[in-house]
């Protein structure tokens, strides 16, 4: 589905009308999606700051509260951003965090998903072995599960590293 510019405007409205009503409720879980989403909603916009202090806020109601179906993607979205922004060690903390949580939450797609920015990751901060090891982890668990869109991505991430390595004719 893509993303149009109308729909990240309902979308930001839609989230702040319930963080509003969380407010008024009392209600953290819906406080926590809501700021989840508005983090978001900023990070698409490129107002990477002010998602941040949305995606913190959620985060540190989440783990407070123990809302796993929260935590877990906010997680995944603070990894990838701090993976954009060059902050490899925040992404790799983020991003091993989100993978442990969507496993145990047994949500096979999002933990594929995160295992593949959290290879990105660990490439980029110059841990070869632990990207190789989650490289080969991931692509193991989409082959498992048929997830064709990780295992192209994984397979995308492999081309990357042979080519930094210098392997140009396996890349």
């Amino acid at each position: 589905q893509k993303m149009t510019y109308e729909h990240l405007l309902l979308e930001e409205r839609c989230a702040q009308e319930a963080m509003h009503l969380a407010h008024q409720t009392g209600d953290h879980r819906i406080l926590a999606m809501s700021l989840r989403v508005l983090g978001t909603v900023h990070q698409v916009r490129g107002d990477l700051q002010e998602a941040e202090r949305h995606l913190g806020a959620s985060l540190q109601i989440s783990q407070r509260e123990g809302y796993t179906d929260v935590l877990a993607p906010t997680l995944r979205t603070l990894s990838a951003q701090a993976y954009w922004q060059g902050r490899f060690q925040r992404a790799i903390h983020f991003g091993q965090d989100s993978v442990t949580v969507f496993g145990d939450m047994h949500s096979g797609s999002n933990e594929l998903t995160s295992l593949a920015f959290l290879c990105l990751a660990a490439w980029s901060a110059g841990h070869y072995a632990q990207a190789c090891t989650v490289w080969r982890e991931g692509m193991r668990q989409a082959q498992e599960r048929d997830a064709k869109f990780i295992i192209g991505r994984l397979t995308n991430t492999q081309g990357w590293f042979h080519r930094e390595l210098g392997a140009l004719s396996r890349a």
